[in-house]
Formats: structure tokens, sequence, C-alpha cells
């Protein structure tokens, strides 16, 4: 297995979303998953923004605005990543 640069973190945020879906199980609206998943991503550490409005730049103008569903920060990582590929228009 590979060591990759972030793997520790990635496992973990992993983990936290196999945690929340074997908890609760399937059948409930995105919603309850993402607030769970805060839940728990907060309990091990991670600092979690929900529905985070981004603004987005092309060589320094605003070319859109977007929400991710869940921001992520570990530790003293300025840097905004989102949790999830997908983000919606807002």
């Amino acid at each position: 297995m590979k060591n990759y640069k972030h793997s520790e973190i990635t496992e973990k945020i992993i983990g936290a979303s196999y945690k929340v879906h074997n908890t609760l199980g399937s059948g409930f609206l995105e919603k309850v998953y993402q607030s769970s998943l805060a839940i728990e991503l907060r309990t091990i550490g991670f600092s979690v923004d929900v529905e985070k409005p981004i603004t987005i730049y092309y060589h320094d103008e605003i070319v859109g605005n977007y929400v991710a569903d869940i921001v992520i920060r570990w530790k003293d990582h300025s840097r905004d990543q989102s949790c999830k590929r997908t983000i919606r228009n807002s």
C-alpha cells in the first residue's frame, strides 16, 4: 500500500462516513447524513462547515458562486477542501 500525502486524513474521513452509514442505515434524506457526518467529523477533531458558500475566481475575477455540501479542515490547514466531489450551483 502506498503512503500518500494525506492518507491518514482521508482514512479518518472515510471511516467517519462508514460509521454514520452503519449507525443510521439507509433511507434518510441527504441532509440527515450530511448533518450526522459533520457531527462525527467534529467529534474526531476536524473543523467542519456545512453548506459553505464559495466564490470561484479565475485570473482574479469572480466567475461563479457555489455552495459546498461539506468543507473540512484538519489542524492548521487553511486551504478548504470540499468533501464531496460535486458542488451544486447556489
